[in-house]
Formats: structure tokens, sequence, C-alpha cells
């Protein structure tokens, strides 16, 4: 687990957060959910997390209390990795 969550703290620095930035985690309750919540606690990011069955609206509204310039991390389970994208 240690690993992984090094690895994915590592991903979301090379894509840029940063400690104090806002990251929203789009995500079900498995592993690659949990690395990645970690992962994002490294690096001293806040979190908002929403369940993978969210709607466009919660989304919307997740991004508008994250701020302008939030990331949303999705984890790929099948590729074991952080889908990371800037907003």
């Amino acid at each position: 687990l240690a690993r992984h969550v090094s690895l994915g703290a590592g991903v979301l620095i090379d894509s840029g957060v940063r400690r104090g930035d806002g990251v929203v985690l789009v995500s079900g309750n498995t592993v690659a959910g949990v690395v990645a919540y970690h992962s994002i606690l490294r690096t001293g990011a806040t979190i908002i997390a929403l369940d993978r069955r969210c709607g466009p609206s919660d989304l919307r509204c997740a991004l508008e209390i994250a701020g302008a310039d939030a990331t949303v991390v999705v984890p790929d389970a099948l590729r074991e990795r952080l889908l990371v994208a800037g907003v």
C-alpha cells in the first residue's frame, strides 16, 4: 500500500498538485480509491470525495467548492494508475 501511495502522490505532484490545492476524487469504495485518497493526502491537497455514481451536478458543485484550478482524480483500477485532469 505504501509503495502504491508513494507512486500515486508522485503522479499527482508531477501533474501540478500542491499543498492546499483542491482535488476532487471520484471513486467507488475500492482499493484503487483508497490508494488515490491517501496519495492526495500525501500531497497536502484538500480532498472532496465523490462516489463513482455521482451525477454531473454533484461534480459541478464539488468543482465550485474546490476552486477554479481544481484537479479531478479518478482511479483506474484496471490499469492500476490515477487518471488526473486539471480543470
